[in-house]
C-alpha cells in the first residue's frame, strides 16, 4: 500500500500536478463535512407513560372496575364466615346428617371462592397487559408525531443506550404533546355528544 502512494506522488511529480493536487486536498479539508442529521432527542419511555393523563386515567377505569369486584367477592367471603359460624352453634342442636351437608355446602362455597378469586387475579393480569401493548403502540405514533410537528430528523428511546447531552431529552415535551392533544380529544368528544344530545332533543317526540 506505501508503495502505491509513493508511485501515485511520483507520477504527480513526473507530470507536474503536485501543486494542484495538493491545493485541492487544502480546500477539501478546508470546507466543513455536511450534517446529513441535524437534529435529534431521546426520551424515557417509562417517563412518557407515568405521565401520560391517557394512561393513567385508563388505569384509574380499569383498577375502579377491580376493586368493585374484589369488594364483591371480599363480600362473599364474609359471609361465609359467618354461615360457617352459624353452622358450629348448631352443633348438638341439628343431627349431625343435616351439619355434615351443610358443612360439604360451606366447602363447596369456598372452593368456588377460591377460583374465583385467582380467576379475577388472571383476569386483571391479562387485561392489563392487553391494554398496555395497545397503548405502547400509540405511545410510539404519539413520539413520532413529536418528531414530525418539531422538525427532528431522529428520535431515540434512552433504553438504546445511546449518549445525549441533557438537553437532547425531550420527554418532558413529548409528554406536553401528547397530554395537550388528548386533552383536545376529549373537548372534541364532549362537544360531539352535546351536540348529539342538542340534536336528539330538537327531535319531534312521536305521538
Amino acid at each position: 500500500m506505501k508503495n502505491s502512494y509513493h508511485i501515485f506522488i511520483l507520477t504527480l511529480m513526473g507530470t507536474g500536478l503536485v501543486d494542484a493536487a495538493q491545493a485541492q486536498l487544502s480546500v477539501s479539508s478546508a470546507k466543513p463535512a455536511t450534517n446529513i442529521l441535524q437534529k435529534c432527542c431521546v426520551y424515557d419511555p417509562d417517563a412518557l407513560m407515568a405521565q401520560s393523563a391517557e394512561w393513567n386515567e385508563i388505569m384509574m377505569g380499569l383498577d375502579g372496575e377491580y376493586q368493585k369486584r374484589a369488594a364483591d367477592l371480599q363480600k362473599d367471603q364474609e359471609n361465609l364466615r359467618a354461615d360457617a359460624g352459624k353452622m358450629q352453634a348448631k352443633k348438638g342442636v341439628v343431627a349431625d346428617a343435616a351439619l355434615e351437608a351443610e358443612q360439604v355446602a360451606l366447602m363447596r362455597k369456598g372452593r368456588d371462592l377460591e377460583v374465583r378469586a385467582t380467576q379475577m387475579q388472571e383476569d386483571y393480569k391479562m387485561e392489563r397487559q392487553g391494554i398496555t401493548m395497545k397503548f405502547v403502540k400509540k405511545l410510539e405514533e404519539q413520539v413520532k408525531d413529536f418528531g414530525v410537528s418539531n422538525s427532528y430528523d431522529l428520535v431515540f428511546p434512552k433504553s438504546m443506550g445511546v449518549y445525549a447531552s441533557a438537553a437532547a431529552d425531550q420527554t418532558r415535551g413529548i409528554v406536553d404533546f401528547m397530554n395537550k392533544k388528548y386533552e383536545g380529544e376529549k373537548k372534541s368528544k364532549k362537544a360531539e355528544a352535546t351536540s348529539l344530545k342538542l340534536a336528539s332533543a330538537d327531535l319531534p317526540k312521536k305521538k
